[in-house]
């Protein structure tokens, strides 16, 4: 939706969806996801399998309250949460090509120097 080279996928889908872990790997935090001071859902940040250097971080859902940092997922199995209504908290990109409010989840990969590094995905 941008020009340039995309940082973020928005995958659309209504509020309310049920969305699961996007790979194999474990819950490295969850922290709220916060715009103006509000809170808007949380992040999630996911390491996969076998690669201590990357982070799938996944905004814009209200995670599942069963999911743990620490916890093991698996992908298209472990539900991590529902997509967060955010219709009228912030600008979605996506509905302009959508007949809704163009709700969805918005996912990034980041590669980090070393594990101290992780702390600054946050959000």
């Amino acid at each position: 939706l941008q020009e340039g080279t995309p940082s973020t996928v928005v995958v659309g889908a209504a509020p309310g969806t049920d969305s699961y872990a996007p790979i194999e790997g474990r819950v490295l935090a969850i922290v709220p996801y916060r715009v103006s001071g509000e809170q808007l859902g949380e992040i999630v940040q996911l390491q996969p399998l076998g690669d201590a250097r990357t982070v799938v971080v996944i905004r814009g859902l209200d995670v599942d309250p069963e999911l743990q940092a620490g916890e093991a997922v698996t992908e298209g199995v472990t539900r991590i949460g529902t997509v967060r209504d955010l219709r009228g908290l912030v600008e979605a990109p996506l509905a302009q090509y959508t007949h809704d409010s163009g709700s969805g989840l918005e996912i990034y990969v980041s590669r980090t120097e070393t594990h101290s590094d992780l702390s600054v995905l946050a959000g």
